[in-house]
């Protein structure tokens, strides 16, 4: 096998795998957090959790204003903003070629900073950068079979993941609700116990306590509330 043919393997294993490899660095954030020493740990203000919060957030606004705006489609064809023979370069997709992508980024963003370890916040956010562009090369060389010049003339001026506001196309379909609770509730749901479970863990750390702040506290116990609440109404729709 020639390099080339290494290469292409190594791309087209990473997409196959994108949605529970970035899921390592959660463990290796607690690892990071047992192993510090606590005056080495950002210390944990609220400006603090609220930077890492509002980037994490974005992340989460990204993906609702994309996930929201298109047809009903399985898994995959969000991920990669296709919906049968379409190329989709409407709303989020007018903007940025990878909104989904872009989403995903800030919403790791988060919760890598508020991890609080220097050393760990830069090489984890290079990974996954890393990572999140050898599986956008796949991606987009999947695209390019599919669209041919359509596409690559479409990502001639748009960005894959810098956003360029001035190229805002407004969107072709109505806003769904819905299709975003349906498809975004769970992710919520982790991010949020993410920061949680890290925030448990620098306190013990830091303050050699098991407990979380009331902030989080609150905020996760609500999130358990709202995601059981919509668990139990989708399946009784899909009854």
């Amino acid at each position: 096998m020639t390099l080339s043919e290494q290469s292409a393997a190594l791309h087209r294993r990473l997409y196959d795998n994108r949605h529970w490899l970035p899921l390592l660095l959660y463990p290796a954030a607690l690892l990071a957090l047992l192993i510090a020493r606590p005056f080495n740990i950002i210390p944990d203000s609220f400006v603090f959790t609220l930077l890492c919060a509002v980037i994490s957030l974005s992340g989460v606004a990204v993906r609702v204003l994309t996930v929201g705006y298109l047809p009903r489609k399985s898994e995959e064809e969000v991920e990669s903003g296709v919906h049968s023979t379409t190329l989709i370069t409407q709303g989020m997709y007018s903007t940025v070629r990878h909104p989904i992508a872009l989403g995903n980024l800030l919403a790791w963003y988060g919760i890598i900073l508020y991890v609080g370890v220097t050393w760990f916040i830069i090489g984890a956010a290079m990974l996954y950068t890393l990572f999140t562009y050898l599986v956008l090369m796949s991606e987009e060389e999947e695209l390019k079979q599919r669209f041919g010049e359509r596409y690559t003339d479409w990502a001639r001026y748009t960005n894959a993941l810098i956003p360029n506001r001035k190229l805002w196309v407004s969107n072709r379909y109505r806003f769904s609700l819905m299709q975003v609770i349906r498809r975004e509730y769970v992710g919520f749901f982790c991010l949020v116990l993410a920061f949680v479970t890290i925030n448990l863990i620098r306190n013990r750390v830091i303050e050699f306590t098991w407990g979380l702040s009331p902030l989080w506290s609150t905020v996760g116990a609500i999130t358990l509330l709202f995601t059981i609440f919509i668990r139990v109404i989708i399946k009784l729709i899909n009854k």
